[in-house]
C-alpha cells in the first residue's frame, strides 16, 4: 500500500505537465480573444478567434484547470507541511485543515463564478 506521502508526490508529479498544458491553453485562447491574429499565426492557424472563443468560454477547459490546480495545490501543501512536520498528529491536523480550507476556498469560488 502506498503511504500518503508517495501518493502526494504521485499527485504533484503526474498534475505538473497537464497544469502546463491546460494553462498555456488558457493563456493563448484569452490572448486569441484580444489578439486574434498574432495568436493565429503563432499556433500556425489552429487556434483562431472561434477556436479562441470555445476554448475560453465554452469548453471544459477551465474546469480541468481548476480541478487540476487544487489538486497539485492540495498534494504540494501536504509535502510541505510532511518535509517540515515531525509530529504524526499535528501532520494529520495541518493535512485536514489544508484539506477543508482549500476545499472550502474552492466551493465559494466555484459558486461566486457560477451564479
Amino acid at each position: 500500500m502506498l503511504s500518503r506521502l508517495k501518493v502526494y508526490y504521485m499527485l504533484v508529479e503526474y498534475t505538473s505537465i497537464p497544469l502546463i498544458i491546460c494553462f498555456y491553453l488558457s493563456y493563448l485562447s484569452g490572448k486569441g480573444l484580444i489578439k486574434s491574429e498574432v495568436v493565429k499565426n503563432l499556433t500556425l492557424g489552429l487556434i483562431s478567434y472561434p477556436e479562441s472563443m470555445w476554448l475560453h468560454t465554452i469548453s471544459p477547459l477551465n474546469y480541468i484547470l481548476a480541478i487540476l490546480v487544487l489538486v497539485h495545490s492540495v498534494a504540494g501543501l501536504n509535502l510541505l507541511a510532511y518535509r517540515h512536520i515531525k509530529c504524526e498528529r499535528i501532520k494529520f491536523a495541518v493535512e485536514a485543515i489544508i484539506l477543508l480550507s482549500v476545499g472550502a476556498c474552492s466551493l465559494t469560488l466555484f459558486t461566486l463564478l457560477e451564479a
